[in-house]
């Protein structure tokens, strides 16, 4: 199929893929967050290996006793660093703390100690702090992070097994948490994963030592390690919701996404409460397109959260896709009474209303857009209502009155103006149209895509291939341009190899795409592989219920014997969408009347 699919679906899976797929080793990176650490924003110019993460720093006051020599030292520290001479700041900083014994300012020269390499120093620091009060696993930290500047792995791992072996108030999970956090850090962590999993393993009963070491793993690019670790902490805490997180992230990591669904609904059976993985989980099917399970664990959450904005506008998007335009109007009113300057959610509101057919109340909530980020894509919107409320020409009248600010803009005037030519069957205009447009912006990957779509329509191939290729050209991983190419040739022409090394392009770039599964399934049966041919064409249709993808599998099916089936395929996909030209056009080949 040469078409990307419609844009608004397009746009929704590929954010809620992001939503659940971005934070896979977001999840684990953010150790702070999911570990519970806390963390110091250390200097800017500080390399990873010299961050300190376990030992936080108050605002560093300048000495309260007017000594000369004190406030000049101060001072100096300062301004030496500042002019990137961390010699001189480093021994300014060192005589202040040693000279007030004050935890700021020793805290102030230990992290100089940290950036300048000097491991004696910050060992002194570290002293310092115990002195000033410090509790003992900071303290001991301090020490870490000093051994490790120095290159003493063996002294760092010693002062942490001291701290695990006699915990400060038992709390053996704080050491844990730090542990890993400095590991992480370092420049190469990779070393660090064998060392935190001695750590771990000299207290197998305590889960929170493998959730350090998967924490290590993660940073350390480690996914075998990973995954051993979080599930062992699972073993030993099967009903832990953040080692639950990490785990499902995990298996969506290494592209398990069957396993990570089965993981997640097995565990958010288990633990009704554990909404934060709940509400992954219905992204991720979300974006798979299983749109009904994402919706039945949104409302889930929507039960316990019925304020939680996000959970309002997601659970909104997914009955937009549903086509239950109505329930998806009362979220997106919620979301706005709670967000009133909201103009996305008028956005959404306008197109809800105009699937609806209530042109009017559509008309108006586009044109009660402000935010200058969407009033033009406002407008843009207001011509496809008229198109469809009052007709072509109203449209394009619409659009000839709108001034576009940049280069871009005017593209996009011209890709709507040729939409709704292709809506009024002017197809020959809407080419001449892009044509036009090409010429005089030659490099636009949009116009040429577009034009090329309508040249493979009007069955010109060359120009078809030419301006395919050139958007590759400029855009190497538009799978889009690889399907749609490898598609026209599968169908247009018996090149069929060569269709399915571009298909097969696309579908490593974009492996979960329905319309790509469609080309490649159509290319298998060109080809005569019709087991092959009907797998694909399932996959894709379990992932978007569509017209032309049910006029591929069906043929498929036809012709390996399954007619009965084919022809309910056909009946369903017809009612569904009765003027889908591929879907005739396969019914008059294969059931002439």
């Amino acid at each position: 199929m040469s078409r990307p699919g419609n844009v608004s679906a397009a746009r929704l899976l590929a954010t809620l893929a992001r939503r659940t797929l971005a934070p896979a080793l977001a999840l684990l990176s953010a150790g702070c967050a999911v570990l519970g650490v806390p963390a110091v924003d250390p200097a800017p110019d500080s390399p990873p290996a010299q961050r300190s993460v376990t030992v936080q720093e108050e605002s560093v006051p300048a000495p309260t006793e007017l000594d000369p020599e004190l406030v000049f030292d101060y001072l100096l520290a300062d301004i030496a660093e500042r002019r990137g001479d961390p010699k001189t700041s480093l021994e300014a900083a060192t005589r202040v703390a040693e000279r007030t014994g004050d935890p700021a300012l020793i805290l102030r020269a230990f992290r100089a100690a940290l950036r300048g390499g000097d491991a004696a120093v910050a060992l002194d620091m570290a002293a310092l702090l115990d002195r000033a009060g410090f509790d003992a696993i900071r303290v001991g930290f301090a020490r870490v992070q000093a051994f490790l500047v120095d290159d003493r792995v063996d002294d760092a791992q010693r002062e942490i097994f001291n701290l695990l072996s006699d915990p400060p108030e038992g709390d053996r999970k704080t050491v844990f948490n730090h542990a890993g956090e400095v590991f992480a850090q370092q420049r190469e962590p990779a070393p660090y994963v064998a060392i935190m999993r001695e750590l771990a393993d000299a207290y197998p009963g305590d889960p929170h030592g493998y959730f350090a070491v998967a924490y290590v793993a993660s940073r350390a690019q480690e996914l075998d390690a990973l995954g051993a670790a979080i599930s062992r902490a699972l073993e030993l805490d099967p009903d832990w919701e953040q080692a639950a997180v990490v785990k499902f992230a995990y298996l969506v990591q290494v592209r398990d996404r069957r396993a990570a669904s089965d993981f997640a609904e097995d565990f958010v059976a288990r633990n009704p409460k554990a909404l934060d993985l709940a509400q992954r989980l219905a992204q991720l099917l979300a974006a798979q397109g299983d749109f009904e399970a994402a919706h039945r664990y949104f409302e889930r959450i929507l039960r316990h959260q019925p304020e939680n904005s996000e959970i309002l506008m997601t659970t909104a998007l997914v009955r937009m896709q549903m086509e239950k335009w109505a329930s998806a109007r009362r979220l997106l009113l919620r979301h706005l009474r709670l967000n009133p300057d909201s103009d996305e959610t008028r956005m959404r509101l306008a197109r809800v209303a105009s699937e609806r057919h209530r042109f009017d109340e559509a008309a108006n909530w586009y044109g009660s857009v402000t935010d200058e980020n969407l009033v033009f894509e406002a407008q843009l919107q207001v011509a496809e209502v008229l198109n469809d409320s009052s007709g072509g020409e109203a449209a394009l009248d619409h659009l000839a009155g709108l001034t576009p600010a940049s280069r871009e803009e005017e593209v996009e005037i011209v890709l709507a103006r040729e939409r709704v030519l292709r809506s009024m069957s002017r197809i020959e205009d809407a080419f001449q149209l892009l044509d036009a447009a090409v010429q005089e912006i030659p490099d636009d990957g949009d116009l040429l895509y577009s034009r090329a779509l309508l040249a493979a329509e009007l069955g010109e191939l060359e120009r078809h291939e030419q301006d395919i290729r050139q958007v590759i050209a400029i855009d190497p991983d538009n799978a889009h341009a690889y399907n749609a190419l490898g598609y026209t040739l599968a169908d247009q022409t018996k090149r069929y190899d060569e269709a399915l090394e571009l298909i097969s392009r696309a579908l490593e770039l974009a492996p979960e795409d329905p319309f790509i599964l469609d080309s490649m399934g159509w290319v298998q049966y060109r080809l005569g592989r019709y087991d092959d041919a009907e797998e694909y064409l399932r996959r894709a249709l379990a992932i978007r219920d569509d017209a032309e993808i049910a006029a591929h599998l069906g043929e498929v099916l036809w012709v390996k014997g399954g007619r009965a089936e084919a022809e309910k395929l056909w009946q369903r996909a017809l009612t569904a969408d009765p003027e889908n030209r591929t879907l005739l056009d396969t019914l008059k080949r294969l059931q002439p009347r």
